[in-house]
């Protein structure tokens, strides 16, 4: 559950690994499109649970991360964000995600950036 421990920060642990190292069967296939970066991501739910705070990382196409901490620092919500499924009428999301070089970040009135 958001707001339980400590949220997930820019000290956090994220550790990235290629498919070719990872033994992916999806190793040597296309990409399927570009990076993901993470700048400074924030997200505040209203109420005042903060559930992460500065997040900063880059995916590379190829690239196999994991994003380890504690149960309620933040890495369901960090996913959640990637994937456009915090609604802006329940949380305020701040820094920019790219995907692909388009951002991601749900802004207010339903609309990306």
């Amino acid at each position: 559950m958001a707001g339980e421990g400590t949220p997930l920060s820019a000290g956090a642990d994220f550790n990235s690994v290629s498919a070719e190292q990872a033994g992916s069967p999806s190793a040597g296939m296309p990409s399927g499109g570009g990076q993901v970066v993470i700048q400074d991501l924030t997200i505040r739910f209203h109420g005042g649970v903060e559930a992460t705070r500065g997040v900063t990382f880059r995916v590379r196409p190829g690239e196999l991360v994991t994003i380890i901490g504690p149960s309620g620092c933040g890495k369901s919500t960090v996913l959640n964000a990637v994937a456009s499924l915090i609604p802006p009428d329940q949380a305020e999301v701040t820094g920019s995600i790219l995907v692909g070089g388009e951002d991601v970040v749900p802004r207010a009135g339903g609309k990306t950036a």
